[in-house]
């Protein structure tokens, strides 16, 4: 994935709640529900060419995946063995869902 000056942001999706990261200035937490992922995707909407990286997770993804598609923002499934490596190439031992979610933001860049 390049940088083609878009907004990348990282999301940690979980069955109840999902972490995102695009900055220090924009990140926080939303519900992994139709309304919770309303209030990110006007969020979004709000960013220049955003990009959604984030990885599969049993399934728990797929009503974000759908309603990011339907409002046309970009988003990337990543395997997440190859973001374990990139972690671990970071020299990354921590793990949360926040450190998760801004990983998967420097991934995406």
């Amino acid at each position: 994935m390049s940088n083609d000056h878009s907004t990348f942001i990282g999301i940690d999706i979980a069955k109840c709640k999902c972490d995102f990261f695009a900055s220090s200035a924009c990140k926080g937490v939303f519900p992994n529900s139709l309304d919770g992922i309303g209030q990110f995707i006007a969020l979004c909407q709000q960013l220049h060419n955003p990009c959604v990286i984030c990885e599969a997770t049993g399934g728990y993804e797929q009503m974000l995946l759908q309603a990011l598609s339907a409002h046309r923002i970009r988003a990337k499934l990543v395997n997440p063995l190859r973001v374990r490596r990139f972690i671990e190439s970071e020299g990354i031992k921590a793990k949360t869902d926040k450190i998760d979610a801004r990983l998967l933001q420097r991934f995406g860049q």
